[in-house]
């Protein structure tokens, strides 16, 4: 958040306090504009729960504010299309935003995390307390604490390296 704020700050700084000559004072709001959306595409990418997107639509706005007033010539950017475009980017970045929160909600189904808990059934008669197990579509060697029989019901229960631990079901 420091670094956000302080890259703005150092921006609108030198336009208010004129020590941009004129000719690189639409450069310095060209910059909050690209600073805005980048810092919003980097909240996609870094998920600080809106922190950084709130800062990319503050710098969007301040450079388009400072963008649209009239140059000499009497040429500037509407403020229509200055509150028309922030909303839309800040309208995506919600989007992205609530997209990733709700990512994070869902349950875990690769990995370790994923087998634990799974069911399968057992491929073949075991012999002793190991054979193999049929979980997620995959073969996998397992080990339980007793004799199972071929197509036996199995749940998963851990997992050591790429042998399962399993108990029936």
């Amino acid at each position: 958040m420091p670094g956000v704020i302080g890259g703005i700050s150092l921006l609108l700084a030198l336009f208010a306090l004129n020590l941009l000559p004129i000719d690189y004072a639409a450069a310095a709001a060209a910059a909050l504009v690209l600073l805005g959306i980048g810092l919003m595409v980097a909240e996609a990418f870094i998920g600080a729960f809106g922190v950084i997107g709130i800062g990319g639509i503050a710098a969007f706005v301040f450079g388009s504010i400072v963008m649209s007033r009239p140059t000499a010539s009497g040429f500037g950017l509407s403020i229509a299309v200055v509150i028309g475009a922030t909303i839309v980017t800040a309208g995506f970045s919600l989007l992205v935003l609530a997209m990733l929160l709700g990512s994070r909600r869902r349950p875990v189904i690769t990995g370790r995390e994923a087998l634990i808990g799974a069911t399968g059934e057992t491929t073949t008669d075991w012999h002793g307390e190991t054979g193999r197990v049929r979980v997620h579509g995959e073969i996998w060697l397992a080990r339980a604490s007793h004799n199972l029989s071929s197509g036996a019901s199995i749940k998963v229960v851990g997992r050591e390296g790429l042998v399962l631990i399993v108990e029936p079901v």
